[in-house]
């Protein structure tokens, strides 16, 4: 569908617009991007040092109650025998 000559003068007027207004500011949309990744990989280093502070709290946590709760039930259930009735007399 052709356009008409009012439609064509307008897009003509507005190329000429376009084209007399200058570059754009480009430069500052670039270093906006690269200080919104920086932000976004600061946010994430703090964020993933937090989850994995917590996973190792828990697995610390975790093995620190196994290990307490093996010496109890040790300490219940197993005899200990002393050195000394371990050695022969000479």
């Amino acid at each position: 569908m052709p356009l008409s000559p009012s439609e064509m003068s307008a897009l003509r007027e507005i190329e000429r617009e376009l084209s007399q207004a200058g570059p754009r500011p480009v430069r500052w949309r670039r270093a906006s991007t690269w200080i919104g990744l920086w932000l976004a990989g600061a946010v994430a280093l703090v964020v993933g040092g937090l989850v994995l502070g917590t996973a190792a709290a828990v697995v610390l946590g975790v093995a620190w109650a196994v290990g307490a709760g093996a010496a109890h039930w040790a300490s219940r259930h197993l005899v200990v025998v002393a050195s000394d009735d371990l050695v022969e007399a000479p």
